[in-house]
């Protein structure tokens, strides 16, 4: 792969109210930008205009090995309740978030701090649905007094890459269908991802494999500094979408 995090590190603003085991994951991934390729993020939500519950992310080199890996639960906002039916899809109760969760607001500025020292070192932010999960961390942090900076146009959004390409349709079959995370994962590796997915990290891990599996095709496809890279004809379009390139023609 092409070498995407070699811009000059980003002196982003951190809150500095941060419990330690936070800070140290965090301070991790900062020092590991200058290696690192991609920042895949996933969120788990109350409701589909909720707030975050869950966040997990992945920073990984060009090979697509996590150099840092983390996820936790955020405390909702005082009288939010978690929907049913996103509680049916993620499982995640208010018991839970009660015992295992912690304070959303330095957890949610500690992440816009790194997703803008990410892109300033020039780390493709990568998500599947980013539009989504874009709108409901920025959501969060302005129920948590936050200026909400996240940008789904400076990001990669796997699941709106693909849909083209994986020749899914919705219901009628009058027009393409967007691939669930999962249902990418399947047209690109033959088989069911093997983790238990609706949970942030696990779905990290579904979305980096399928972004990475673009790299592993060969045919010779443009970056976006010039460089040339090869991937497999067998799903060219699909493979150079996901990746943020174009096909060499």
């Amino acid at each position: 792969m092409p070498h995407a995090g070699a811009g000059a590190p980003c002196s982003a603003s951190r809150p500095t109210d941060v419990p330690d085991d936070c800070r140290a994951a965090y301070d991790r991934a900062h020092t590991a930008l200058c290696d690192s390729y991609c920042l895949v993020f996933d969120t788990e939500t109350s409701g589909f205009t909720g707030s975050v519950l869950n966040i997990g992310w992945i920073l990984a080199n060009n090979d697509g090995d996590a150099l840092v890996a983390y996820e936790r639960l955020w405390c909702l906002p005082s009288g939010e309740r978690i929907d049913r039916r996103a509680f049916a899809a993620h499982g995640i109760s208010a018991a839970q978030l009660k015992k295992e969760g912690v304070a959303a607001k330095p957890e949610a500025a500690e992440f816009l701090a790194l997703v803008a020292a990410a892109e300033a070192a020039g780390v493709i932010v990568v998500a599947h649905n980013v539009s989504f999960d874009v709108g409901r961390i920025n959501d969060t942090a302005i129920r948590q007094g936050l200026t909400p900076s996240l940008r789904s146009a400076t990001m990669l959004c796997t699941m709106h890459n693909a849909t083209r390409h994986c020749g899914l349709r919705c219901r009628g079959g009058k027009r393409a269908k967007a691939p669930r995370n999962e249902e990418l994962y399947v047209f690109l590796f033959g088989k069911k991802p093997t983790v238990q997915l609706h949970s942030a990290l696990p779905d990290c891990r579904v979305t980096l494999a399928s972004f990475v599996e673009g790299h592993k095709r060969k045919v010779v496809v443009k970056g976006r500094d010039g460089e040339l890279v090869v991937l497999n004809s067998g799903t060219c379009n699909l493979a150079c979408r996901l990746v943020g390139m174009r096909a060499e023609r």
